[in-house]
């Protein structure tokens, strides 16, 4: 690995989480540009790029907030209890 790319991805690691996200969207859209295949594909595009785009404003704007995934466990596993569902046991997702 390059010593510049190096840099950039420290530099990536460093920026707050939704400018991570806005970076990680904006580089993979430039390798996934593809052309729909038909209509039907060009309409699930652009939906998914307008719910894409809602998802990081709602970021950005401090709507919803990022967890952990170790959060997210734990939260899910509290609502399940609470509605008295048993969960089916999880491999460790953060191995």
């Amino acid at each position: 690995m390059s010593r510049t790319l190096e840099n950039l991805m420290h530099e990536v690691d460093e920026l707050p989480r939704s400018e991570q996200y806005r970076f990680y969207s904006s580089l993979r859209s430039r390798f996934e540009a593809v052309e729909p295949a038909d209509e039907t594909d060009a309409e699930a595009a652009s939906a998914w790029e307008a719910e894409i785009a809602s998802r990081v404003n709602d970021l950005q704007t401090g709507k919803v907030e990022l967890v952990s995934g170790a959060e997210f466990e734990q939260r899910t596993q509290a609502l399940f209890e609470e509605l008295g569902i048993e969960r089916t046991p999880r491999t460790n997702l953060s191995a």
